[in-house]
């Protein structure tokens, strides 16, 4: 059993490509469980187990992240600049699916849907909306801080305010000391002009020791900053 696993994993990994005319038949505005139908996956991205080296399933190290990331979520895709394996918004499923909170892919399925580049659901365009994947993401591990916060940013971006604000809440009560969070959070309650609860955050950030000087020159920038 073992072994037909490993064999269907090599499989997926080097010809899935060629089937994604049938990958986009599902219907688009269905989340879906989370489990893959073929059985591989899906890995955490924060489970440092996924980043093993295992040469019994595969001849490159780091594991099952490193496997995805090297054939499907490489720099070019991350920034939108073409696919790697097929089309570029295909690699960026074929991450989420195999990586359901990959937090870098996330950010690059909400990205892209705003982006020129986006044209809804022709061949090689997204089998679910960015909204699903998040959706996906939480409900595969809905405890991870990062998720909740990087999915306020994506309501953000929509101008989902208030529930932007309770998805920032929520990655506040998961990590409340996470710098990256604290950030983002300063970032979100400045563009609100809120510019008390912008520098309470701002100072959490900092003394977490956050090293990007932005949200603290913005507050200066406005005399807030003591």
């Amino acid at each position: 059993m073992r072994d037909e696993v490993r064999t269907m994993r090599s499989i997926i990994f080097l010809v899935l490509a060629l089937f994604t005319e049938v990958a986009w038949s599902i219907d688009s505005t269905q989340c879906n469980p989370v489990p893959n139908p073929d059985g591989i996956g899906p890995w955490d991205y924060y489970d440092p187990k996924n980043r093993e080296d295992d040469f019994r399933t595969s001849n490159i190290a780091g594991g099952n992240i490193h496997l995805v990331e090297k054939a499907h979520f490489t720099q070019k895709v991350e920034n939108l600049i073409s696919g790697e394996s097929s089309y570029l918004y295909w690699d960026i499923e074929y991450t989420l699916r195999r990586i359901p909170n990959h937090p870098r892919a996330l950010w690059a399925a909400s990205r892209y849907e705003r982006s020129d580049k986006y044209v809804p659901h022709p061949k090689g365009q997204p089998r679910y909306s960015a909204e699903c994947y998040f959706d996906r993401a939480i409900r595969f591990q809905p405890d991870n801080a990062i998720t909740h916060m990087l999915y306020a940013m994506h309501m953000q971006m929509g101008d989902r305010i208030k529930e932007a604000e309770g998805e920032y809440k929520l990655a506040l009560d998961l990590d409340p000391n996470h710098p990256e969070i604290r950030y983002n959070v300063g970032l979100f309650y400045f563009k609100r002009k809120n510019y008390d609860k912008a520098y309470e955050h701002a100072v959490a950030a900092y003394d977490k020791g956050y090293p990007l000087p932005g949200l603290k020159n913005m507050l200066k920038g406005v005399k807030k900053w003591r």
